[in-house]
């Protein structure tokens, strides 16, 4: 959910309206509110995992929005869902004929910033 809020106000940073601003406050309080929430970094052995994720003609002009996140983690299997250290959303410039190509499509940007985070990492 806090993804697709954030990359539903960038989509419209070009053009703010005031129901921008006030989804941004909205999201801005959101996050204030969670006390609990902490990210911290430390040398290990964990590894890098990614998650993809499309949405498929969200946009205009038959757009379709790619989205991803990048952590560590020392579970290989199954990696949990934590300590975001790069967040993707951004518009595919090309027109996808299909969910799956926009799956696709979102994968291969996330997979172009895993190889520029790995050579920070090593």
């Amino acid at each position: 959910p806090l993804l697709v809020s954030l990359s539903s106000i960038a989509s419209q940073q070009s053009k703010p309206t005031q129901s921008t601003k006030s989804t941004a406050k909205q999201l801005l309080d959101y996050v204030a509110s969670q006390e609990d929430a902490i990210l911290t970094y430390n040398a290990s052995d964990m590894i890098l995992a990614a998650h993809s994720d499309a949405s498929y003609l969200s946009e205009p002009n038959a757009r379709s929005r790619a989205g991803g996140h990048l952590f560590l983690s020392s579970n290989v299997e199954n990696p949990p869902n934590n300590g975001a250290i790069l967040n993707i959303a951004q518009i595919i410039k090309n027109v996808m004929s299909s969910a799956t190509e926009a799956e696709l499509a979102a994968l291969y940007i996330v997979a172009k910033e895993c190889i520029y985070i790995r050579l920070i990492l090593e």
